[in-house]
């Protein structure tokens, strides 16, 4: 019986081609994360009544970030039969290319815009081997008054 030697693609080529894929197919979604808690810049913490931050002295830095991703929405209510339970994965299920400051991202993530809808980011898992993308599961934000993190 003759030996079969099996290849797989060389180095860099699945990063290319799953980049490849989600930038092609993918649209934009925008993340809202939070790089620290500074002292209010307006009043420097002194003015009970600044419009900046309402008298708290501290505010949260925000800051924005462009991604392209492939988006999935979830049918209401679609539910994943376990051997244990029934579980809802999410409302929505987003992919990005992998990179450094990524997980960074997702760490201090408050919020992401995906469709016109404000969802907030569940879990997220490493995918490829190579790791060359990130699987984010999002739920549609059902408070809307204030900012919230992770």
């Amino acid at each position: 019986m003759p030996i079969i030697n099996i290849y797989g693609p060389a180095e860099g080529v699945g990063f290319a081609v799953v980049s490849g894929i989600i930038n092609e197919t993918g649209r934009s979604v925008t993340f809202h994360a939070s790089s620290g808690i500074v002292t209010c810049p307006t009043c420097l913490g002194q003015d009970p009544f600044c419009p900046m931050c309402g008298g708290k002295q501290k505010i949260e830095l925000l800051y924005t970030r462009d991604e392209i991703a492939s988006v999935r929405w979830k049918p209401s209510e679609d539910k994943r039969y376990r051997p244990t339970s029934q579980i809802i994965e999410g409302d929505c299920q987003i992919i990005v290319v992998f990179s450094d400051t990524v997980e960074d991202m997702l760490r201090n993530c408050s919020y992401v815009d995906v469709d016109e809808r404000r969802c907030v980011v569940d879990k997220w898992y490493r995918k490829g081997s190579p790791i060359n993308r990130v699987h984010i599961v999002l739920y549609e934000d059902k408070d809307l008054g204030g900012t919230r993190k992770g």
